[in-house]
């Protein structure tokens, strides 16, 4: 079983092992708090080891609603510590 899971809405994530990655799904509409709520939620978790490798599957995302600084999903989920 793995170790960590959490639910920031509509995000969700899935931590592993060490060595298993991150998985992210989403889905509805995005809002660029939901990105950052999320990101925080994950730098928390126990078993989150700055490095670990990650995995988005948005492709049941409708809309990102982000401003032009955070435009770019990638931005909130290159998660280095």
């Amino acid at each position: 079983m793995d170790a960590g899971r959490k639910k920031a809405i509509p995000i969700t994530y899935q931590i592993g092992s060490e060595r298993k990655p991150i998985i992210f799904t989403a889905s509805g509409v995005l809002e660029e708090h939901e990105y950052k709520e999320c990101r925080a939620t994950i730098v928390d978790d126990p078993p989150f080891r700055p490095g670990m490798d990650q995995i988005a599957d948005f492709h049941i995302v409708e809309k990102q609603v982000l401003t032009k600084e955070g435009h770019s999903r990638n931005k909130y989920f290159q998660i280095t510590s």
